[in-house]
């Protein structure tokens, strides 16, 4: 992002992180560094029980159809790169929007995380 380090309070991903594979730690890494005091992240599909999978979904608008495809986190591999960045996890809400995802019997539920910036500048 074309921002010094720590230049705003809070940065903000919506229904981004699942898109950037297996990127999604170095995304997370580039918020942590112009973060200065907190990470929003909301509409986060997150798996409690099975290991991180990448997925399709198919996306339908009239009569067109396009495949878009994810990355689903397991929750404590996630956790687990917001503690290695040296976040704290505030607070985590599993929302009451979810999906449907082809092969998974139970839904995903779409979870929203706020996450402490530790002070003195990006890491």
């Amino acid at each position: 992002m074309p921002h010094a380090d720590g230049s705003h309070d809070l940065v903000m991903a919506s229904s981004m992180l699942q898109y950037t594979g297996e990127a999604w730690r170095a995304a997370l890494r580039e918020m942590r560094r112009v973060a200065r005091r907190y990470i929003f992240i909301s509409r986060l599909p997150v798996l409690r029980r099975a290991p991180s999978a990448y997925c399709r979904q198919t996306v339908t608008q009239g009569w067109q159809r396009q495949q878009h495809y994810f990355t689903l986190l397991n929750r404590a591999e996630f956790e687990a790169g917001v503690a290695d960045l040296g976040c704290r996890v505030v607070a985590r809400d599993y929302g009451t929007e979810w999906i449907g995802v082809e092969g998974l019997v139970v839904p995903v539920m779409l979870n929203l995380y706020l996450l402490a910036v530790p002070p003195g500048g990006a890491s």
